[in-house]
Protein backbone atom coordinates (compact mmCIF):
# COMPACT_ATOMS: atom_id res chain seq x y z
CA UNK A 1 0.00 0.00 0.00
CA UNK A 2 2.93 2.05 0.70
CA UNK A 3 4.38 1.37 -2.54
CA UNK A 4 0.91 2.73 -4.24
CA UNK A 5 1.30 5.89 -2.22
CA UNK A 6 4.39 6.65 -2.97
CA UNK A 7 2.68 6.94 -6.40
CA UNK A 8 -0.46 8.98 -5.87
CA UNK A 9 1.01 11.50 -3.53
CA UNK A 10 3.28 13.12 -6.05
CA UNK A 11 0.78 13.06 -8.70
CA UNK A 12 -1.53 15.12 -6.22
CA UNK A 13 1.68 17.18 -5.43
CA UNK A 14 2.33 17.87 -9.36
CA UNK A 15 -1.01 18.79 -10.19
CA UNK A 16 -1.82 21.14 -7.16
CA UNK A 17 1.10 22.81 -8.03
CA UNK A 18 0.13 22.97 -12.17
CA UNK A 19 -3.03 24.44 -10.46
CA UNK A 20 -1.33 26.91 -8.35
CA UNK A 21 0.42 27.75 -11.64
CA UNK A 22 -2.49 28.02 -14.05
CA UNK A 23 -4.36 29.88 -11.71
CA UNK A 24 -1.91 32.47 -12.09
CA UNK A 25 -3.54 33.18 -15.42
CA UNK A 26 -7.56 32.26 -14.89
CA UNK A 27 -7.37 34.55 -11.59
CA UNK A 28 -9.71 32.51 -9.49
CA UNK A 29 -10.69 33.51 -5.97
CA UNK A 30 -8.23 34.16 -3.02
CA UNK A 31 -9.55 30.72 -1.13
CA UNK A 32 -9.48 28.80 -4.20
CA UNK A 33 -5.10 29.50 -4.39
CA UNK A 34 -5.20 29.10 -1.39
CA UNK A 35 -6.49 25.97 -1.37
CA UNK A 36 -4.25 24.51 -3.98
CA UNK A 37 -1.19 25.72 -2.19
CA UNK A 38 -2.27 24.11 0.92
CA UNK A 39 -3.36 20.78 -0.83
CA UNK A 40 0.43 20.63 -2.54
CA UNK A 41 2.17 21.43 0.89
CA UNK A 42 0.18 18.72 2.28
CA UNK A 43 0.92 16.07 -0.67
CA UNK A 44 4.62 16.94 -0.34
CA UNK A 45 5.06 16.48 3.55
CA UNK A 46 2.79 13.29 3.16
CA UNK A 47 4.97 11.78 0.79
CA UNK A 48 8.26 12.64 2.50
CA UNK A 49 7.15 10.88 5.24
CA UNK A 50 5.86 7.73 4.15
CA UNK A 51 9.06 7.59 1.97
CA UNK A 52 11.26 8.25 4.48
CA UNK A 53 10.22 7.13 8.18
CA UNK A 54 9.42 3.51 9.16
CA UNK A 55 6.77 4.13 11.55
CA UNK A 56 2.90 2.45 11.06
CA UNK A 57 1.37 5.06 13.52
CA UNK A 58 3.00 7.45 11.75
CA UNK A 59 1.96 6.93 8.21
CA UNK A 60 -1.67 5.64 9.60
CA UNK A 61 -2.25 9.53 10.65
CA UNK A 62 -0.93 10.71 7.40
CA UNK A 63 -3.00 9.07 5.62
CA UNK A 64 -5.79 10.69 7.89
CA UNK A 65 -3.85 14.11 7.06
CA UNK A 66 -3.98 13.76 3.59
CA UNK A 67 -7.59 12.43 3.05
CA UNK A 68 -8.73 15.15 5.30
CA UNK A 69 -7.49 18.26 3.32
CA UNK A 70 -8.68 16.06 0.02
CA UNK A 71 -11.57 15.62 1.27
CA UNK A 72 -12.22 18.77 2.28
CA UNK A 73 -11.08 20.00 -0.91
CA UNK A 74 -13.55 18.21 -2.87
CA UNK A 75 -16.13 19.25 -0.62
CA UNK A 76 -15.48 22.73 -1.99
CA UNK A 77 -15.16 22.54 -5.39
CA UNK A 78 -17.80 19.94 -5.93
CA UNK A 79 -20.67 21.41 -3.58
CA UNK A 80 -19.56 25.34 -2.73
CA UNK A 81 -18.63 26.31 -6.03
CA UNK A 82 -20.60 24.89 -8.52
CA UNK A 83 -23.58 24.27 -6.39
CA UNK A 84 -25.60 23.45 -10.00
CA UNK A 85 -23.75 20.37 -11.20
CA UNK A 86 -23.03 16.90 -9.89
CA UNK A 87 -21.04 15.76 -7.56
CA UNK A 88 -17.88 13.51 -9.04
CA UNK A 89 -14.85 13.81 -7.38
CA UNK A 90 -16.30 13.15 -3.77
CA UNK A 91 -17.35 10.26 -4.71
CA UNK A 92 -14.84 8.37 -6.16
CA UNK A 93 -12.49 9.18 -3.33
CA UNK A 94 -14.91 7.78 -0.40
CA UNK A 95 -15.23 4.59 -2.78
CA UNK A 96 -11.50 4.68 -2.82
CA UNK A 97 -10.28 5.25 0.89
CA UNK A 98 -11.39 1.93 2.01
CA UNK A 99 -8.70 0.63 -0.52
CA UNK A 100 -5.80 3.30 -0.03
CA UNK A 101 -5.42 3.44 4.33
CA UNK A 102 -4.43 0.32 5.66
CA UNK A 103 -6.24 0.35 9.19
CA UNK A 104 -8.74 -1.15 10.94
CA UNK A 105 -12.22 -2.03 10.10
CA UNK A 106 -13.97 0.28 12.63
CA UNK A 107 -11.87 3.66 12.43
CA UNK A 108 -11.57 3.19 8.33
CA UNK A 109 -15.55 3.34 8.07
CA UNK A 110 -16.05 5.39 10.55
CA UNK A 111 -13.98 7.92 8.95
CA UNK A 112 -15.53 7.49 5.57
CA UNK A 113 -18.89 7.20 7.34
CA UNK A 114 -17.93 10.98 8.95
CA UNK A 115 -17.41 12.45 5.57
CA UNK A 116 -20.83 10.84 4.15
CA UNK A 117 -22.51 12.54 6.81
CA UNK A 118 -20.32 16.12 6.35
CA UNK A 119 -20.60 16.27 2.46
CA UNK A 120 -24.49 15.02 2.79
CA UNK A 121 -25.37 17.69 4.98
CA UNK A 122 -23.43 20.14 2.88
CA UNK A 123 -24.89 19.21 -0.63
CA UNK A 124 -28.15 19.57 0.87
CA UNK A 125 -27.33 22.93 2.26
CA UNK A 126 -25.82 24.40 -0.58
CA UNK A 127 -27.56 22.87 -3.96
CA UNK A 128 -30.64 22.68 -4.95
CA UNK A 129 -32.84 19.80 -3.52
CA UNK A 130 -32.94 17.45 -6.54
CA UNK A 131 -29.39 18.00 -7.72
CA UNK A 132 -28.32 17.72 -3.58
CA UNK A 133 -30.91 14.55 -3.98
CA UNK A 134 -29.09 12.74 -6.61
CA UNK A 135 -25.24 13.51 -5.24
CA UNK A 136 -26.55 11.61 -1.92
CA UNK A 137 -27.56 8.40 -3.68
CA UNK A 138 -24.49 8.09 -5.80
CA UNK A 139 -22.82 8.97 -2.80
CA UNK A 140 -24.21 6.38 -1.42
CA UNK A 141 -23.94 3.69 -3.78
CA UNK A 142 -20.01 4.11 -4.36
CA UNK A 143 -19.52 4.61 -0.71
CA UNK A 144 -21.09 0.84 0.05
CA UNK A 145 -19.35 -0.20 -2.87
CA UNK A 146 -15.83 1.37 -1.40
CA UNK A 147 -17.01 -0.21 2.16
CA UNK A 148 -17.24 -3.82 0.65
CA UNK A 149 -14.24 -3.46 -1.55
CA UNK A 150 -12.18 -1.99 1.51
CA UNK A 151 -13.05 -5.05 3.56
CA UNK A 152 -12.48 -7.71 1.26
CA UNK A 153 -9.14 -6.16 0.37
CA UNK A 154 -8.12 -6.03 4.00
CA UNK A 155 -9.29 -9.47 4.46
CA UNK A 156 -7.62 -11.22 1.74
CA UNK A 157 -4.49 -8.54 2.63
CA UNK A 158 -4.67 -10.16 6.52
CA UNK A 159 -4.83 -14.06 4.74
CA UNK A 160 -1.92 -13.50 2.75
CA UNK A 161 -0.29 -12.00 5.85
CA UNK A 162 -0.93 -15.04 7.75
CA UNK A 163 0.08 -17.47 4.77
CA UNK A 164 3.81 -15.79 4.01
CA UNK A 165 3.75 -15.43 8.02
CA UNK A 166 2.91 -19.17 8.30
CA UNK A 167 5.51 -20.14 5.13
CA UNK A 168 8.21 -18.22 6.76
CA UNK A 169 7.71 -20.13 9.90
CA UNK A 170 8.10 -23.33 7.96
CA UNK A 171 11.09 -22.72 6.73
CA UNK A 172 12.76 -22.28 10.35
CA UNK A 173 10.20 -25.07 12.25
CA UNK A 174 10.22 -28.88 11.88
CA UNK A 175 6.89 -30.15 10.11
CA UNK A 176 7.02 -32.95 13.03
CA UNK A 177 8.38 -31.74 15.76
CA UNK A 178 7.67 -28.19 16.31
CA UNK A 179 11.14 -27.75 17.08
CA UNK A 180 13.50 -25.17 14.83
CA UNK A 181 15.55 -26.61 12.55
CA UNK A 182 18.58 -26.82 11.32
CA UNK A 183 18.33 -23.64 8.93
CA UNK A 184 17.47 -21.98 11.96
CA UNK A 185 20.11 -23.34 14.00
CA UNK A 186 23.30 -21.56 11.23
CA UNK A 187 20.73 -18.66 11.22
CA UNK A 188 21.55 -18.61 15.66
CA UNK A 189 24.71 -19.14 15.32
CA UNK A 190 25.41 -16.06 12.58
CA UNK A 191 23.58 -14.03 15.01
CA UNK A 192 25.49 -15.16 18.04
CA UNK A 193 29.02 -14.44 16.16
CA UNK A 194 27.45 -10.74 15.08
CA UNK A 195 26.34 -10.35 18.63
CA UNK A 196 29.55 -11.69 20.68
CA UNK A 197 30.82 -8.54 22.11
CA UNK A 198 27.46 -8.28 23.95
CA UNK A 199 27.74 -11.60 25.83
CA UNK A 200 25.22 -13.68 24.94
CA UNK A 201 27.32 -15.95 22.22
CA UNK A 202 27.01 -19.74 22.65
CA UNK A 203 28.80 -21.04 24.89
CA UNK A 204 28.20 -24.75 25.30
CA UNK A 205 26.58 -27.01 22.83
CA UNK A 206 25.33 -30.68 23.29
CA UNK A 207 24.62 -33.14 21.13
CA UNK A 208 21.60 -35.68 21.18
CA UNK A 209 21.01 -39.29 19.94
CA UNK A 210 17.59 -41.45 20.46
CA UNK A 211 19.32 -44.95 21.55
CA UNK A 212 18.43 -47.59 18.85
CA UNK A 213 15.59 -45.70 17.42
CA UNK A 214 15.77 -47.60 14.29
CA UNK A 215 15.25 -50.25 15.76
CA UNK A 216 12.21 -49.16 17.99
CA UNK A 217 11.00 -47.49 14.30
CA UNK A 218 11.42 -51.20 12.76
CA UNK A 219 9.88 -52.26 16.13
CA UNK A 220 6.41 -50.41 16.68
CA UNK A 221 5.97 -48.45 12.89
CA UNK A 222 6.82 -45.36 11.91
CA UNK A 223 3.35 -43.93 13.71
CA UNK A 224 4.81 -45.02 16.95
CA UNK A 225 7.87 -43.26 15.82
CA UNK A 226 6.44 -39.95 15.25
CA UNK A 227 4.87 -40.05 18.69
CA UNK A 228 7.87 -40.96 20.26
CA UNK A 229 9.84 -37.61 18.70
CA UNK A 230 6.54 -35.65 19.15
CA UNK A 231 6.86 -36.45 22.95
CA UNK A 232 10.76 -35.87 23.49
CA UNK A 233 10.69 -32.31 21.30
CA UNK A 234 8.08 -31.21 23.86
CA UNK A 235 10.13 -32.24 26.72
CA UNK A 236 12.93 -30.70 25.03
CA UNK A 237 10.40 -27.38 24.54
CA UNK A 238 9.86 -27.69 28.26
CA UNK A 239 13.10 -27.78 29.36
CA UNK A 240 14.39 -24.65 27.07
CA UNK A 241 12.04 -22.60 28.43
CA UNK A 242 13.94 -23.80 31.97
CA UNK A 243 17.08 -23.61 31.23
CA UNK A 244 19.41 -21.45 29.05
CA UNK A 245 18.86 -22.87 26.13
CA UNK A 246 17.59 -23.53 22.18
CA UNK A 247 16.68 -26.79 21.15
CA UNK A 248 16.88 -27.85 17.45
CA UNK A 249 16.61 -31.22 15.62
CA UNK A 250 19.49 -32.11 13.65
CA UNK A 251 18.06 -34.17 11.25
CA UNK A 252 16.70 -37.81 11.88
CA UNK A 253 16.39 -38.84 15.64
CA UNK A 254 19.65 -36.05 16.87
CA UNK A 255 18.89 -32.88 18.20
CA UNK A 256 21.29 -30.40 19.29
CA UNK A 257 21.19 -27.33 21.77
CA UNK A 258 23.00 -24.67 22.43
CA UNK A 259 24.26 -23.02 26.11
CA UNK A 260 24.08 -19.35 26.44
CA UNK A 261 25.19 -19.39 29.98
CA UNK A 262 28.80 -18.50 31.13
CA UNK A 263 28.93 -21.32 34.13
CA UNK A 264 30.39 -24.89 33.32
CA UNK A 265 28.86 -26.69 36.08
CA UNK A 266 25.16 -25.89 35.39
CA UNK A 267 25.68 -26.98 32.04
CA UNK A 268 26.98 -30.21 33.70
CA UNK A 269 24.07 -30.80 36.02
CA UNK A 270 21.48 -29.68 32.75
CA UNK A 271 23.71 -32.58 30.63
CA UNK A 272 22.43 -34.94 33.42
CA UNK A 273 19.03 -33.52 33.97
CA UNK A 274 18.32 -33.68 30.47
CA UNK A 275 18.98 -37.60 30.32
CA UNK A 276 16.88 -38.22 33.43
CA UNK A 277 13.78 -36.39 32.19
CA UNK A 278 13.98 -38.75 29.30
CA UNK A 279 13.99 -41.77 31.13
CA UNK A 280 11.67 -40.51 33.25
CA UNK A 281 8.93 -40.37 30.23
CA UNK A 282 9.28 -44.55 30.36
CA UNK A 283 8.61 -44.58 26.47
CA UNK A 284 8.11 -48.15 26.21
CA UNK A 285 10.92 -49.98 24.61
CA UNK A 286 10.95 -53.44 25.39
CA UNK A 287 13.66 -54.65 22.30
CA UNK A 288 16.43 -52.21 24.42
CA UNK A 289 18.57 -52.47 27.12
CA UNK A 290 16.28 -50.76 30.08
CA UNK A 291 13.31 -51.56 28.33
CA UNK A 292 12.72 -48.03 27.96
CA UNK A 293 13.66 -45.51 25.43
CA UNK A 294 16.55 -43.74 26.83
CA UNK A 295 18.72 -40.89 24.88
CA UNK A 296 23.05 -40.78 24.53
CA UNK A 297 24.70 -37.08 25.21
CA UNK A 298 27.55 -35.89 24.16
CA UNK A 299 28.39 -31.72 24.89
CA UNK A 300 31.45 -29.47 25.55
CA UNK A 301 31.81 -25.86 26.83
CA UNK A 302 34.08 -23.27 26.47
CA UNK A 303 34.42 -19.73 28.15
CA UNK A 304 33.00 -16.68 27.28
CA UNK A 305 36.16 -15.13 26.83
CA UNK A 306 37.87 -17.85 24.97
CA UNK A 307 35.73 -16.63 21.81
CA UNK A 308 35.59 -20.42 20.35
CA UNK A 309 33.71 -20.89 16.70
CA UNK A 310 30.31 -22.38 17.44
CA UNK A 311 30.89 -24.81 14.70
CA UNK A 312 34.25 -25.93 16.07
CA UNK A 313 32.12 -26.54 19.38
CA UNK A 314 29.24 -28.46 17.59
CA UNK A 315 31.86 -30.78 15.64
CA UNK A 316 33.35 -31.28 19.22
CA UNK A 317 30.27 -32.05 20.98
CA UNK A 318 29.68 -34.49 18.14
CA UNK A 319 32.72 -36.38 18.92
CA UNK A 320 31.73 -36.74 22.82
CA UNK A 321 28.64 -38.19 21.35
CA UNK A 322 30.29 -40.89 19.39
CA UNK A 323 31.88 -41.39 22.38
CA UNK A 324 28.67 -41.65 24.75
CA UNK A 325 27.28 -44.33 21.62
CA UNK A 326 30.63 -46.51 21.93
CA UNK A 327 30.41 -46.23 25.95
CA UNK A 328 26.89 -48.31 26.14
CA UNK A 329 24.86 -45.06 25.41
CA UNK A 330 22.00 -43.97 27.54
CA UNK A 331 25.17 -41.90 28.87
CA UNK A 332 26.95 -38.66 29.11
CA UNK A 333 30.12 -37.96 27.77
CA UNK A 334 31.93 -34.41 27.51
CA UNK A 335 34.99 -33.26 26.09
Amino acid sequence: MDRLLEIILPVCFVLFLLLVVISQYTKPDIEVIVMYSIGSFISLVSYLIVLKSDSYNLHIITYYIASTYIFLFFTYIGAITHPNALATSVVVLLALLPLLIPDNFFRVNGFILLFFIIYSVTTFIVKPFNIALNDVINLTCFTTIGFILGNNYRHIKLISFDNQRELKDNEHIDFLTKLPNRRLMYLRIKESENVINDGININGVLMMDIDYFKLYNDSKGHIEGDICLKTISRLFIKIASEKQLDFFRYGGEEFIAFYYGIDEEKLDNIAYYILDEIRKLKIEFRESENSILTLSLGYTFSKPNNNVDTNYLIDISDKALYLAKNGGRNCVKKI
